[in-house]
């Protein structure tokens, strides 16, 4: 190897360390905007689900374990993963994100959860297939920076992964809408129900602050959750490998965070 050879194999080792460095510790401060969300909140969740009205509904303490308690220990383990010297490349265990639904309607809640499952048959076959998936190549030198496995499929399984999330928000985002904007619905059912054309809601007006709120975040939301699903396919068919792990952190926690 001559001189410049070396040269540009050292650039770009070391690009690739403070790469890696800065995606560490990115997810780092995600993790505890995470946290931190969840102490604001724990008092809320406290009257609402374990102590109040809806104690007991079971499809409500499933929704609040799936998008709190299960992305904040999948940070736990993530971490972890990343710092720890004793999780080595060997145990890296990947984790798919979940999503939830926010309508309760029968038939479009199985519409989210047939997309969810797509996309876990999606995850599982492009894990499956030999000699299809390939790691991000790393150089053996025994520093942090390097202590992290980013494992990636074929760009055609992306895409099909990436179009199911898209498909997910869209309908989870236009659900929304029509929910807040019917100045007959709400996504808080009471015994004074009224029938309407996402299942049973109560009234409320449609200028009020619950409502504009939910309408603001939903937009957000998916604003944001579409920008990092484009960037991110962008991403994989066009740019580098090293580079495509940045816009998975962003997308993760801008879903769990802004839900």
């Amino acid at each position: 190897m001559g001189v410049e050879s070396l040269a540009t194999s050292l650039e770009d080792v070391t690009a690739l360390a403070h790469d890696l460095q800065a995606f560490k510790w990115y997810y780092t401060a995600c993790c505890t905007i995470l946290f931190y969300d969840f102490m604001l909140t724990w008092q809320e969740e406290y009257e609402y689900i374990w102590n109040g009205a809806r104690k007991g509904h079971g499809y409500d303490f499933m929704a609040n374990i799936q998008t709190r308690y299960i992305p904040m220990a999948f940070c736990i383990i993530t971490l972890f993963a990343y710092f720890s010297p004793l999780w080595t490349m060997e145990m890296y265990v990947p984790v798919e994100k979940s999503v939830n639904a926010l309508a309760g309607r029968r038939f479009l809640t199985l519409i989210l959860w047939a997309i969810m499952v797509a996309q876990f048959v999606i995850v599982i076959y492009a894990m499956s297939q030999p000699e299809q998936n390939s790691g991000l190549p790393l150089p053996g030198i025994p520093i942090d920076q390097f202590h992290v496995c980013i494992l990636y499929s074929k760009p055609e399984m992306d895409l099909a992964y990436l179009l199911c999330s898209i498909v997910f928000d869209s309908i989870v985002f236009i659900t929304t809408l029509v929910i807040t904007i019917d100045n007959k619905c709400s996504i808080w059912p009471d015994s004074g129900d009224s029938s309407t054309r996402l299942g049973q809601s109560r009234f409320r007006p449609a200028n009020s602050a619950l409502l504009s709120t939910i309408q603001r975040d939903g937009v957000l939301y998916f604003c944001a959750i579409l920008s990092g699903n484009i960037i991110w396919l962008i991403l994989t068919l066009r740019e580098r490998i090293r580079h495509q792990a940045w816009i998975e952190i962003y997308e993760y926690a801008v879903s769990y965070i802004v839900a």
